[in-house]
């Protein structure tokens, strides 16, 4: 019964959205859940409140709290994942629309027959050329940049490629100017308060969690520590019976918690020190908060086979020993003593990583007003183009 009401309930609001005005009026970020919102938060919030440009919300998510807020100059319409979002997202008639979603035009996601600007927004601080599917970005138009890796990635993919030329925008990060400014209200942490460590990996057949969340929760345990687990909102999507054989196991332990909200950056604060695998969190964690990761080995997360064809190496591989340590999976059980070695600060790590986020990261502080601007910009360009 729930799918069906979904499913009538994604009609209802695909027909609403197909009877707004035509496209020279309408800038459209789509959104495939409300964890998502983060990364459009500081750009939506300076275009609407700032700029007094209105947008329309669109997502696949059915509790998405943009369809009940009524935010002024947000419109949001529910769409689902299926068919309807299918018709929806391959018929725009709008004048600029706004993903985090890559692989347009490689899978069933296509470009619009009308003349809609694609612009992509990027959900990680990861290159664009290991971890994503090959071609993910060939089919946008412009893209918002984290930092200069990102356009040297683009751009020498293009040229191998034979590839037009996508507009680049030296753009910045979101997730990561909110995690800068939420620590400057933090306290201090007590020094004798218990080491937290935060186990946040990537998601998939390889992921930390999938191959070894047991028993690398079980040794931080086991050792006194106390233990978050944060996993991938795609693990906790495609995975759920994973969530509920680890509560099963570790719930009833006083030094376990298990966060499946990922839309607030709590448990990320909290932590002295963060595990990972190849999850984009781990930038997150050091560049935001200045903290040591340790990496768990697990097998490269390779989605395209000729990420080796470029020169730039992709920065998930480059700064891992410059942000922490890595350890090999078959050496787990070593993992409480790599804790407490990072967990007393090495020095000059601040200052390291200060000057890596410095040297990766576009306008630290002010990406939601450029995000901002240059959406406009665009915006009133294609408009101009169109209509002129």
């Amino acid at each position: 019964m729930k799918r069906f009401q979904l499913f009538c309930r994604a009609w209802r609001d695909m027909r609403r959205f197909q009877k707004l005005k035509s496209r020279n009026e309408l800038i459209v970020f789509y959104s495939e859940g409300a964890d998502y919102w983060k990364f459009f938060e500081s750009i939506i919030e300076e275009l609407t409140n700032t700029l007094e440009q209105p947008i329309i919300w669109l997502t696949s998510d059915p509790n998405d709290p943009l369809l009940k807020d009524n935010r002024s100059g947000i419109r949001a319409f529910f769409i689902g994942e299926g068919i309807f979002r299918t018709v929806v997202l391959n018929t725009l008639n709008v004048n600029l629309v706004i993903m985090t979603m890559p692989d347009l035009g490689n899978s069933y996601i296509k470009r619009s027959g009308s003349c809609v600007h694609y612009m992509y927004l990027f959900h990680s601080i990861v290159s664009t050329h290991m971890i994503y599917r090959k071609g993910a970005f060939d089919h946008f138009d412009s893209i918002l940049c984290v930092g200069k890796h990102h356009v040297e990635e683009i751009r020498e993919w293009e040229v191998l490629n034979q590839l037009p030329s996508k507009q680049l925008f030296n753009h910045g990060y979101g997730v990561l100017d909110k995690l800068l400014e939420e620590k400057k209200q933090r306290p201090l942490p007590l020094k004798d308060e218990a080491v937290h460590v935060l186990i946040a990996p990537s998601w998939g057949p390889n992921g930390l969690l999938e191959t070894r969340g047991e028993e690398t929760i079980e040794v931080l345990l086991d050792a006194g520590l106390q233990v978050t687990v944060r996993p991938h909102q795609m693990t906790s999507k495609r995975s759920p019976n994973l969530k509920k054989k680890l509560i099963i196991r570790f719930g009833n332990h006083p030094s376990f918690n298990f966060e499946g909200d990922t839309r607030t950056n709590e448990s990320l604060h909290a932590a002295n020190i963060l595990v990972s695998d190849w999850s984009g969190v781990a930038l997150e964690f050091a560049f935001g908060l200045e903290k040591p990761v340790v990496f768990i080995d697990q097998p490269l997360k390779l989605n395209n086979a000729e990420y080796s064809r470029l020169k730039s190496v992709p920065l998930e591989i480059l700064l891992r020993e410059k942000i922490g340590k890595i350890l090999p999976a078959e050496d787990i059980k070593k993992l409480p003593s790599v804790v407490a070695e990072l967990a007393v600060s090495p020095e000059g790590f601040e200052m390291r990583v200060k000057e890596l986020r410095e040297n990766f990261v576009f306008n630290i502080g002010n990406s939601g007003v450029i995000g901002a601007e240059v959406i406009k910009e665009v915006f009133e360009a294609n408009w101009s183009r169109l209509y002129s």
